[in-house]
């Protein structure tokens, strides 16, 4: 009990920083969803090193929230998301994948790790490479063979979520790169 009360006392203390961000917020602009929102992306950067796995999640996440600043910004995030690839977490290597969905061109450099996420049965990774391979449209077109491999494989027969996902990520790559894969 002394855990899950150390475990309620870590949320609860979240949940009050989370408020008093949103409370403090400016008026008219978006609620945070997580605390680590409300900072810069160099405080993030840094705060992704960190020894606590459950705090490089969710920076993790709170880094896809700069997919739109500008470029010397979105190619360090990028960057910093594709070396997150491999951290020792697997929830912290799936923040990272379904961060890398909101960067687009930037992240086709993480193509043969998300790739390599396919190969893996671990189907929560593989649900987040094909979600930031469907962000890079034709760019992935190469990661084909593969997400047809998965979409063949047994492991679609009971998960209706990875089926979703693998409809989405080949629609995204387009129906074009998938042409050569039909006539073999």
């Amino acid at each position: 009990t002394i855990a899950k009360n150390k475990v309620m006392d870590v949320n609860v203390k979240h949940a009050a920083q989370l408020a008093a961000l949103n409370v403090a917020r400016r008026s008219g602009s978006p609620r945070y969803k997580i605390a680590f929102e409300a900072k810069t992306s160099k405080e993030l950067l840094t705060l992704l090193q960190d020894r606590d796995p459950a705090i490089r999640r969710e920076v993790a996440e709170a880094l896809r929230t700069f997919a739109n600043a500008d470029a010397d910004t979105v190619g360090a995030v990028a960057t910093a998301l594709i070396d997150a690839l491999d951290d020792a977490d697997e929830l912290a290597r799936i923040a990272a994948a379904r961060s890398l969905a909101r960067f687009g061109k930037f992240s086709r450099v993480a193509l043969p790790k998300l790739v390599g996420y396919l190969e893996l049965e671990n189907q929560a990774l593989r649900k987040a490479a094909l979600i930031a391979l469907a962000s890079m449209g034709l760019d992935a077109k190469s990661a084909l063979p593969m997400i047809v491999t998965v979409a063949i494989s047994p492991a679609t027969e009971n998960d209706a979520e990875l089926r979703t996902f693998l409809a989405i990520a080949l629609r995204a790559i387009g129906p074009d790169a998938t042409t050569p894969l039909l006539a073999e």
